[in-house]
C-alpha cells in the first residue's frame, strides 16, 4: 500500500499542506510508528490508523511538532488586554468575557492568557479561558500544568517566580491559574464540535494556518466567523496575515500584533454562550427529590453557600470547593449546581468518569441548561464516544434554536 490513503486520512482530518506530507518524511514517519505499535505490514497500520483517534494524535505530532512557550510574542497579550478593557467599558458590569486558544498544544498560551488578565487585576468572574487541541495526549499535559525550563525564554522570566512553583528540574503552575482555563480535546476543522463552544470575545489562532492547505484554511476560517462575537477579536501569527480570508476579517490596528476584526457583515449564526466558569442559578427550595432543610437546636440553620464553593475553585482550594459541595448536597439535597461544579473538579483533577457521572446528576435536574450540555457533550466527544455526543449536541442545538 502507498502513502497515499495515509496522506489523504490526513488531509481530510487535519488538512495538513502537502510540505508535510512529503514521501520521504511521511514514510519516515509512518516506518517509525509502525515500529512502536509492533506492525510489519502497511495495510494493518492503515486500518490502526482509520480505527484509532489516539494513534492519528500520535501520528500528527510526529509530523506536526508543537513549538510553544509562555508569552510567544507579548504584543498581542498587550492587545488583547487592551481590547478587553475597551469592552468592559462599553458593557454590562457583570458581563463575562470569553477567550480562545486553538491549537493550545500544552496549554502555554491560553495559560499566559490567565496570567496577564490576573497580573492586570481583573476578577477571576469576569473572564473564562478555553484551550483546544486535536490531541488528546497534549491536552492531558497542559491540564497537568507542569512545565520544563524550555517554556520559559525571553529576557523576562520573572512571572516565574510568580506563578509556578519549582519542584526539582520541573516548574509547577499555581492552581489558581490552572484552574482558569478549561481544555477540551477537539478539532477546529469540525463545525459541530466549534459551534457548541458558543460565542468568544477574543481567539488566539496563532501559527497553524502555516501548517494546511487551502481547502483547510478556507474552513477554519469560516468555523473561527462563526464564533467569534461581533465586536471580538482575532489573533494569528505573523507568517500568517495574509492567509487570513478578507471576506470575514478585517485589520486591527494594533501594531505588531496581528490581530483581526470580524466584519460587520459577517455576523455569526451562534447565540453568545452561558459563561462556562459559572455555576448554574441556585434553584431556593427542594430540588427534584431533595431533601427537607435539617432542624436546629441552636440558633438559625444557615444553608452552605455554592457561590462560595465557586471563589474557592476559582482559586484553586479544590478540595474545600468540593466540600462544600458536598457538604450542601447532603443538607439540601440533590442540586444541579453542585454537581456541576463537582464534574468540572473532577475534569479539572484527571478524573473524566467521576466529572462524566457529576455532569448526569446535574442534567438530570436541569435537563434544558445549555451550558451543562456543552459540558457533558464536550467530554463524551474527548473519552471517543461519538455517538452518545452527537446526541447531547442535537439537544444543545434544539436549545440554542429555541
Amino acid at each position: 500500500m502507498s502513502d497515499t490513503s495515509i496522506e489523504s486520512i490526513l488531509r481530510q482530518e487535519v488538512g495538513l499542506d502537502n510540505r508535510f506530507l512529503s514521501g520521504e518524511r511521511l514514510q519516515r514517519t509512518v516506518m517509525q510508528r509502525m515500529e512502536v505499535l509492533g506492525f510489519s505490514d502497511r495495510d494493518a497500520y492503515f486500518a490502526k490508523l482509520r480505527s484509532s483517534a489516539e494513534e492519528l494524535d500520535k501520528l500528527i505530532e510526529e509530523i506536526v511538532i508543537p513549538e510553544t512557550f509562555f508569552f510567544r510574542e507579548r504584543a498581542p497579550f498587550e492587545a488583547m488586554l487592551r481590547h478587553l478593557e475597551s469592552c468592559w467599558k462599553k458593557t454590562p458590569a457583570g458581563r463575562t468575557m470569553r477567550l480562545l486558544s486553538v491549537p493550545c498544544a500544552t496549554g502555554e498560551e491560553p495559560y499566559s492568557l490567565a496570567m496577564v488578565l490576573t497580573e492586570a487585576g481583573v476578577a477571576p468572574e469576569k473572564f473564562t479561558i478555553h484551550g483546544i487541541d486535536i490531541s488528546s495526549r497534549l491536552i492531558t499535559r497542559a491540564r497537568e500544568g507542569v512545565y520544563a525550563k524550555n517554556s520559559f525564554r525571553g529576557k523576562d522570566i520573572s512571572y516565574r517566580d510568580r506563578f509556578f512553583t519549582a519542584d526539582g528540574k520541573f516548574y509547577n503552575l499555581i492552581p489558581a491559574i490552572r484552574k482558569k482555563v478549561h481544555f477540551h480535546a477537539g478539532n477546529v476543522l469540525h463545525t459541530p464540535f466549534m459551534e457548541r463552544l458558543g460565542l468568544f470575545d477574543v481567539i488566539f489562532f496563532r501559527n497553524v494556518l502555516i501548517y494546511f492547505d487551502a481547502d483547510a484554511i478556507k474552513r477554519a476560517m469560516a468555523n473561527l466567523n462563526r464564533i467569534l462575537a461581533v465586536d471580538g477579536l482575532l489573533f494569528v501569527g505573523h507568517a500568517e496575515a495574509n492567509l487570513v480570508d478578507t471576506s470575514f476579517f478585517s485589520h486591527a490596528p494594533h501594531i505588531q500584533a496581528f490581530a483581526f476584526h470580524k466584519k460587520k457583515s459577517s455576523s455569526p449564526v451562534l447565540q453568545p454562550a452561558v459563561p462556562l466558569a459559572a455555576v448554574p442559578p441556585v434553584r431556593k427550595g427542594r430540588s427534584r427529590g431533595g431533601k427537607a432543610k435539617p432542624s436546629t437546636t441552636s440558633g438559625a440553620w444557615q444553608e452552605p453557600d455554592l457561590r462560595r464553593a465557586q471563589q474557592l475553585a476559582d482559586r484553586g482550594e479544590l478540595d474545600r470547593a468540593a466540600a462544600l459541595c458536598k457538604e450542601y448536597l447532603q443538607q439540601c439535597g440533590p442540586s444541579a449546581a453542585a454537581f456541576f461544579l463537582l464534574g468540572i473538579i473532577s475534569e479539572n483533577t484527571g478524573d473524566p468518569e467521576q466529572a462524566e457521572t457529576f455532569y448526569r446528576k446535574a442534567l438530570y435536574l436541569e435537563p434544558h441548561n445549555k451550558e451543562i450540555l456543552l459540558f457533558l457533550s464536550l467530554l463524551t466527544e474527548m473519552k471517543g464516544d461519538r455517538k452518545e455526543a452527537a446526541i447531547l449536541a442535537k439537544r444543545l442545538k434544539r436549545l440554542q434554536e429555541k
